[in-house]
């Protein structure tokens, strides 16, 4: 049959993926989840039995996976409801996967939605932050069903001048190509009435994509937002017997349906005298559906190609395509040369990660890539690092950090997360008489955010919640940087919370819309909420001169782990400005010495 690309769903299919790719062929997987689109991205995204499947299936050679399936239906969705605003969360949701799946050695889809259906993933996860991603080995994943309606629609003569059906090619399919579950059985005046009022002159596919073409949808909307294609992989494609969607169009007989498949697949190979080749960019087209009952899987027996149902045992399809001539397609792709670090390729990036030893960090750019892993105390170090703008990330993880910009010398350093905090036993009873102050702090990118603080209440535990969520608990002073008794919920979607410090007979309610920092400040009555004090500044200053030192590294290491990174001027001077009181000790690693410095915070 020349079949070259197989989709399938993981489950039990590892001995089949070894198989197909042993004959040459080559799987893309479906990693299959029932309803896997909520609201609350923990559940949205890979848990680890699935991200365990990726890595057995990576272990035998697969390479393409599919995470998600037409995320716009109700019916993948938790609940069996999905919300006016899917594409956002799909899109949050997809960046996490996406970038995992990346991080694992995969190849992830931008996930394929329903024949029908206009959303534009491609700029939802741009305007989500996940740009970035569209620079590494990801494609785009589409269904394009023909829905029994010709292979160049919607620019055929039907449906764009509504050419008329003569009597005689009405008789010469028969009556079963004009029967049907959907429309009965349609007369010949029936048909033409339909073409005649249905016609659309300017129709194009991103005003019907209802068809084999809808990949060029795909096509455009990544040529305007990126510039250039994606890889496009029809992962469900095809006509299917008994379809009779368009009641202008014959009904999909197992006759037609052979002629379309044969159709569909020189086009794909580039030898259709009829329609114009696939172009590179859309590698393959997945016919929906080869099996089910024949392979021992449940429902879809009416689409198999494969089924005692059918004389033979299969459809005229499979005949049609064992008979077609053969031919390899030829691509044409232009290489883009990566950067290579030279020797000036020295900037840096380092931090902390709380809460996560042992895991692995991803920093990319558009064309460098670097990682490394953290230790137990969740500290990492990244070096050599060319000129260029980075995003890191932690695979597995919600974690990421974006526009980190380096020049090929300085040297980053980042925290995150929260550090770890000692757990103080909750007041014995509850104190009353507190206020509760609730006001708008600015926008966020994205999502929401709510700020609290318990005024002169330290570790504090504080519980936001909403109807359907039991809510998470922060402590008071987890976020300093907002104030001594500060701390924030986030990322939140919009909604109503409630807020509520552990023992304290108050609470407070905020209505989210979206993208937006809400403010909340708990204070005993009688008392105005405390401003956060301003930090002491750091004055100290470190410099000196290196006799023949001109571009000599220097490393200043301080009080509790901090490192700071510099290079001596081409005179061999270099410098420290607004360090903090402390133990330091100066280091030049190219030339094996250190002196131990004091400083007082103030010279």
């Amino acid at each position: 049959m020349g079949v070259t690309w197989v989709k399938m769903l993981h489950p039990g299919g590892l001995e089949l993926a070894e198989l197909l790719l042993e004959a040459g062929i080559m799987p893309v997987v479906r990693i299959y989840r029932h309803r896997p689109n909520s609201k609350d991205l923990r559940k949205a995204v890979l848990g680890p039995e699935e991200i365990d499947w990726i890595k057995e299936y990576l272990g035998v050679g697969v390479r393409y996976f599919e995470f998600n399936n037409e995320p716009e239906l109700a019916s993948e969705w938790e609940g069996g409801s999905a919300p006016p605003d899917a594409i956002d969360y799909v899109a949050r949701a997809a960046i996490v996967d996406m970038e995992t799946i990346l991080g694992l050695g995969g190849y992830p889809a931008v996930p394929a939605t329903a024949v029908g259906t206009k959303w534009d993933l491609i700029g939802k996860i741009i305007e989500h932050g996940g740009d970035y991603l569209f620079d590494e080995p990801v494609w785009l994943a589409v269904h394009n069903y023909n829905l029994n309606h010709p292979l160049d629609y919607p620019y055929d003569r039907v449906n764009r001048r509504g050419a008329a059906l003569t009597p005689k090619e009405y008789r010469a399919l028969g009556t079963d190509a004009w029967t049907g579950p959907r429309w009965g059985s349609r007369t010949l005046a029936f048909i033409n009435e339909q073409r005649k009022t249905g016609k659309n002159p300017r129709a194009d596919i991103h005003d019907d994509p209802s068809g084999f073409l809808v990949f060029q949808r795909l096509a455009d909307l990544s040529m305007k937002h990126l510039g250039r294609h994606l890889p496009i992989i029809s992962t469900e494609s095809g006509p299917i017997v008994g379809e009779d969607d368009d009641p202008r169009y014959p009904t999909t007989t197992p006759d037609l349906h052979a002629q379309a498949v044969a159709d569909m697949a020189k086009v794909m190979m580039g030898t259709s005298h009829r329609y114009d080749p696939a172009p590179d960019y859309y590698f393959a087209t997945a016919f929906w559906l080869m099996g089910a009952a024949v392979l021992r899987a449940k429902g879809w027996e009416g689409h198999a190609w494969f089924s005692p149902r059918w004389p033979n045992g299969h459809l005229p399809a499979v005949d049609a395509l064992e008979k077609l001539s053969k031919r390899a397609r030829r691509f044409e792709f232009e290489d883009e040369p990566m950067p290579i670090p030279g020797d000036r390729a020295r900037s840096v990036v380092s931090g902390v990660i709380y809460d996560y030893p042992n895991m692995r960090v991803i920093l990319r750019s558009a064309g460098y890539a670097a990682d490394a892993y953290t230790d137990e105390q969740g500290r990492f170090r990244l070096a050599n690092l060319p000129k260029g703008k980075y995003r890191l990330s932690v695979p597995g993880t919600e974690i990421v950090r974006l526009g980190i910009e380096l020049d090929g010398r300085n040297h980053v350093k980042l925290t995150i997360g929260e550090p770890p905090i000692h757990v103080q036993p909750p007041p014995e009873q509850p104190e009353e008489g507190w206020r509760v102050r609730v006001e708008d702090a600015g926008d966020a990118p994205g999502f929401s955010a709510v700020r609290v603080s318990v005024q002169g209440k330290p570790n504090l535990p504080v519980r936001i919640a909403t109807d359907g969520w039991e809510g998470m608990v922060r402590r008071t002073g987890s976020k300093p940087e907002y104030g001594p008794y500060a701390l924030e919920f986030a990322p939140l979607g919009p909604g109503d919370y409630v807020v509520q410090p552990e023992g304290l007979d108050v609470e407070a309610r905020v209505a989210l819309e979206g993208g937006q920092i809400v403010r909340v400040v708990f204070h005993p009555a009688g008392e105005k909420p405390e401003a956060p004090p301003e930090p002491a500044p750091a004055q100290s200053r470190v410099e000196g001169v290196i006799a023949r030192g001109a571009g000599m590294r220097v490393i200043l290491a301080g009080p509790e782990g901090q490192v700071r990174e510099t290079f001596a001027d081409g005179e061999g001077r270099f410098a420290f400005e607004e360090l903090p009181a402390g133990d330091y000790q100066l280091r030049l690693p190219d030339i094996d010495l250190a002196r131990a410095l004091t400083l007082d915070g103030k010279r």
